[in-house]
């Protein structure tokens, strides 16, 4: 089986968003290493670090509404504690 990005067009954030989408169901289902090659670079993603993929994730979907004229979605962020 082949790497999930392999021919993905990098330019494209959607079908990028669902590529990476795609290697994050393969590392949570055993797969121990995806590798992503282009050109001379080359990336692994391994369950060791989970959150770099979720990161990568979370800028394709952006760049991906932006792309489909949708706004982006806000994250919102709860801290614990009081204002005086």
């Amino acid at each position: 089986m082949g790497q999930p990005l392999d021919g993905v067009d990098l330019d494209d954030p959607c079908a990028l968003l669902k590529a990476l989408k795609a290697a994050r169901l393969r590392l949570a289902t055993g797969a121990l290493t995806v590798s992503v090659k282009s050109g001379d670079e080359e990336v692994s993603f391994s369950k060791a670090d989970p959150t770099r993929l979720d990161r990568a994730i979370a800028e394709a979907e952006r760049a991906c509404h932006i792309a489909s004229g949708q706004a982006p979605q806000r994250r919102r962020f709860l801290t614990a504690g009081f204002l005086r």
